[in-house]
């Protein structure tokens, strides 16, 4: 039997709205206007190639520092709407070089079951905004970790490492 794929329209982002705590803990209010997002995860490669090495026709490497980032897609608010509490933030933290924390999460993490998550506290990059003529205006977000992500469950927003 084959195994089903998880889909994207599945899975949740979520910014915390309250307190920043750094341990998963927090007021989770989901990124609703995000569209299509990436999750990069990178290794730097530190090149320690040397005389032995060399003479054997090698190059010599030796992992190095780790790298978080997600990117995605979010639609902007309609003239007269207000957007969510997540989106208002996500655009505060820019403007004032704050972090955000997030969850990343395989299932709503307010249904009383466990889902696989991941918690990060990030920092907010630059993006551009898309204004098509044919489709809705939306703006790309970029989120990088600050510190190492925290793999876990999440139960009715309670947050359990792994």
């Amino acid at each position: 039997m084959a195994v089903a794929p998880l889909l994207g329209k599945d899975t949740y982002l979520y910014i915390n709205t309250g307190t920043l705590a750094g341990d998963g803990s927090g007021t989770w209010s989901e990124v609703t206007l995000a569209k299509d997002a990436t999750l990069d995860q990178s290794k730097d490669e530190i090149d320690i190639t040397n005389r032995e090495s060399a003479r054997a026709g090698y190059k010599a490497t030796a992992q190095g520092l780790k790298g978080f980032k997600i990117d995605f897609d979010t639609h902007i608010a309609a003239l007269g709407e207000t957007p969510n509490a997540a989106t208002a933030l996500l655009e505060a933290a820019f403007y004032d070089d704050s972090q955000v924390e997030i969850v990343i999460a395989y299932g709503n993490i307010n249904t009383g079951t466990a889902v696989p998550a991941t918690f990060a506290v990030c920092t907010v990059g630059g993006g551009s905004e898309s204004q098509p003529l044919s489709d809705a205006v939306t703006r790309s977000v970029s989120l990088t970790n600050v510190g190492a992500p925290i793999r876990g469950a999440y139960t009715t927003s309670t947050f359990t490492p792994s």
